[in-house]
């Protein structure tokens, strides 16, 4: 239920659905999807063309990410334009496999149509990336728009959104 206030108005897509390059690799674990994808050097990148823009314009980037030993960076190629990414440390147990994730939104401007591409590129700290990715969601301003209401939820306190959850299913279960 949580995910209605967090993924709609959104395109997902799963990080081993995308075309890996140099020796980006597929890793099993916790994730959703099949898999993740890791990085083993700078040459390495995860890339996703005919992406769907929709009328194009602003949008939105949501990058489910793990990252381990600290703060990570990556590159951010959307149509050749490049953004440097700072991706924290999330609490994985144990620290060196990738165990817990999080999200990094990431303000982006699409072409109309889908003529899109998205790359994702590490930044090495000591020889490795860290960074596992397991999918990414787009959202491009005309979905963005008809889901404005659901996502105004995420807004919300942690609290306030925990106990609205908790109301919507409470209400499923008396439809049952």
């Amino acid at each position: 239920l949580e995910e209605v206030f967090t993924r709609t108005g959104s395109t997902v897509f799963q990080a081993e659905e995308g075309t890996r390059i140099g020796q980006a690799a597929i890793f099993r674990g916790d994730f959703r999807g099949r898999a993740m994808v890791g990085f083993t050097n700078g040459t390495d990148a995860l890339r996703f063309t005919n992406v769907d823009g929709g009328p194009g314009g602003a949008a939105t980037l949501r990058i489910r990410y793990s990252g381990l030993f600290g703060p990570r960076q990556g590159l951010l190629l959307v149509n050749g334009a490049q953004t440097t990414l700072n991706f924290p440390q999330t609490p994985n147990s144990p620290s060196f496999s990738p165990t817990a994730f999080a999200d990094l939104t990431v303000q982006t401007t699409l072409a109309p149509g889908t003529a899109n591409t998205i790359e994702f590129r590490p930044v090495l700290s000591f020889g490795q990336s860290h960074v596992f990715l397991d999918e990414i969601a787009v959202s491009d301003p005309g979905k963005r728009a008809a889901a404005n209401v659901h996502l105004r939820v995420s807004e919300l306190p942690a609290d306030t959104r925990a106990d609205l959850v908790a109301f919507l299913r409470e209400l499923e279960e008396d439809d049952d």
